[in-house]
């Protein structure tokens, strides 16, 4: 690490187990100035897209919270319409399927 050629600086981590890589140096470097991250967020996103057939055109917007691997969506918004309901029962009924699969 460079705590000592620059001990302000902010070190951000994208790569996985994102938390396990954090916790480490967090704990055994003395670097207290580290952030972890991950892309669950965007994978979703793809995820979705592919799910609802949706355009390159199509406003595609979700409300989310919480971090790395633990997010939840609150709401998925197509062109300002709520379609989340719809999503959830595509899903679980086997309506709706990805390519991801």
């Amino acid at each position: 690490m460079s705590k000592e050629l620059c001990p302000n600086a902010w070190v951000i981590n994208f790569t996985n187990p994102a938390g396990m890589v954090t916790e480490a140096v967090y704990r055994h470097t003395g670097f207290k100035r580290f952030i972890g991250v991950c892309n669950i967020p965007i994978g979703m996103k793809m995820f979705i897209r592919d799910v609802l057939m949706l355009k390159d055109s199509d406003d595609l917007s979700i409300d989310l919270f919480g971090l790395n691997h633990m997010v939840f969506i609150k709401d998925v918004l197509v062109n300002g319409k709520s379609l989340f309901a719809e999503l959830l029962d595509g899903v679980a009924s086997g309506q709706l399927k990805s390519i991801w699969r």
